[in-house]
């Protein structure tokens, strides 16, 4: 970055020609700025920063809810998490096909995890060998506050990064964990597990952002 002075030429004057390729940076206050040039002109402006949150350990930036009236806090987006029976999990396919699919899962707060599981083989299970970056949706809490025809429903969408949990006695505990969540006894969840054996595994989603937001269908 600099600049580069260009020699005059008879009778003119000196020219100055910025030699700065595009660029996105932040001020010490948190300040987002973009930065670039063409044919010798430069252009600095300030990025719509609130379209975005930076993940600063990791470099990293996700799109925040665009209508704030829309947005609900963490709190209410986790409690949907929570309760939800089954999402969606989106990962990148064949071919850069997205592929999508619902899901069971468990969410655990303290550890800011989803657990999930599947078999051994097939799609899902190539895809995140090839990439871990997922998305995760859920939606819910429909309620009806104004027209009856047009319910108000609740979404959350997660970003993450997706592993296989190595078999031993911490896949076991989750993989029952996930289980409790939907059998009605513990009696019943051991005797699938245990007939299950090892064609079953069980995945994590590391949780890096999640954001929620109610709507109005109409």
């Amino acid at each position: 970055a600099g600049y580069k002075i260009s020699p005059p030429p008879p009778g003119g004057q000196v020219g100055y020609e910025i030699v700065l390729h595009f660029s996105r940076f932040w001020s010490p206050f948190g300040v987002e700025f973009g930065f670039t040039h063409f044919g010798g002109c430069a252009m600095m402006w300030k990025t719509n920063s609130s379209l975005y949150q930076r993940k600063k350990e990791s470099n990293i930036m996700f799109r925040t809810i665009r209508k704030k009236k829309n947005e609900i806090s963490t709190g209410a987006a986790k409690t949907l998490l929570q309760s939800s029976r089954r999402g969606v999990l989106a990962v990148n396919g064949d071919d850069g096909y997205p592929y999508a699919i619902p899901i069971n899962y468990v969410y655990d707060d303290d550890a800011q995890k989803i657990y999930f599981h599947g078999a051994r083989a097939g799609h899902k299970v190539d895809a995140l060998r090839a990439c871990d970056k997922v998305c995760f949706t859920v939606y819910g809490n429909e309620t009806i506050k104004e027209e009856d025809w047009a319910p108000f429903v609740q979404s959350v969408v997660v970003f993450g990064r997706c592993h296989l949990v190595e078999s031993g006695a911490r896949a076991t505990t989750l993989l029952k964990r996930f289980a409790m969540k939907y059998y009605p006894s513990e009696q019943l969840v051991d005797e699938e597990i245990a007939h299950a054996g090892k064609a079953v595994q069980i995945f994590e989603i590391e949780v890096e952002y999640l954001s929620g937001k109610e709507i109005q269908e109409r």
